[in-house]
């Protein structure tokens, strides 16, 4: 492919995502020309961030209604101008709209839009074979202090500050309830049985699994948690959030080690 089509190729993708019409080295255009060429690639560049958008609304369904169409989609087209999409996979649009959403729609939309992105990404990720509950080995907390968890890939951990979790669990044919700030909320969001799944887990819990999430040895995660907690409970703490991990299918089959 020549240098002069790569060049043209660049200054289009430039236009579509910047506009309006790009000078390319070693051609000049003058202003007549320049108009007429940016109200032809006009609609190129309509009918690109249109698409992003509809992608976007289809990700977030439920932000698209707390918001209505029109404001999501005005949200939107700004997010699109404000993050020129460079990826190949249109699927990946949406990976920095929570945060931009926080920023200029407030931090219980942002959070909505977190947990839906987290929903999605439990939806469409690779599957690994959980902890059988039932296998001896890992109901014997013995062995738990030289074994590092690992997660299902499904799974996320979101904290929040608003009531978004209750208004993404509210039945489909439901009046969304309004979202609001709120104290802490403590999200799991994971996939089982081909089915994206969402718990509340309180602090404690979600503090042993923020340190799990960094691939920490449970005797590790125990002694660090003595700066996070408190209280004389660690152990209760690291023990109850393992027994529910392994009754939710939090973790994935790894080797635990043997007692020493």
């Amino acid at each position: 492919m020549s240098s002069a089509l790569n060049r043209y190729q660049d200054a289009f993708v430039a236009w579509l995502q910047v506009g309006p019409c790009q000078r390319i080295e070693g051609t000049t255009v003058c202003r007549a020309e320049a108009d007429r060429i940016d109200a032809g690639l006009a609609i190129y560049r309509d009918a690109y961030t249109s698409r992003l958008v509809r992608s976007l609304s289809h990700d977030f369904p439920v932000s698209t209604r707390t918001l209505g169409e029109p404001g999501f989609a005005e949200l939107a087209r700004h997010y699109v101008n404000d993050h020129p999409f460079e990826k190949p996979d249109i699927h990946d649009v949406g990976a920095r709209f929570p945060a931009w959403l926080s920023v200029h729609a407030g931090q219980p939309h942002g959070d909505l839009a977190a947990i839906e992105w987290a929903v999605l990404h439990a939806s469409t990720s690779t599957d690994a074979k959980p902890v059988a509950v039932d296998d001896p080995d890992w109901r014997d907390p013995a062995r738990w202090p030289a074994w590092c968890p690992t997660f299902v890939p499904s799974l996320s951990l979101l904290g929040l500050r608003s009531n978004a979790a209750q208004v993404w669990l509210q039945h489909p044919g439901q009046k969304l309830a309004n979202l609001e700030p709120s104290g802490e909320a403590h999200v799991v969001v994971w996939r089982r049985e081909l089915t994206p799944r969402l718990c509340v887990v309180e602090r404690p819990h979600f503090l042993v699994l923020q340190a799990l999430e960094k691939g920490q040895r449970l005797a590790d995660v125990c002694e660090q948690l003595r700066y996070w907690l408190l209280d004389d409970d660690i152990r209760h703490h690291v023990a109850a959030t393992i027994h529910r991990g392994l009754e939710a299918a939090w973790f994935a089959e790894t080797v635990i080690p043997n007692a020493h």
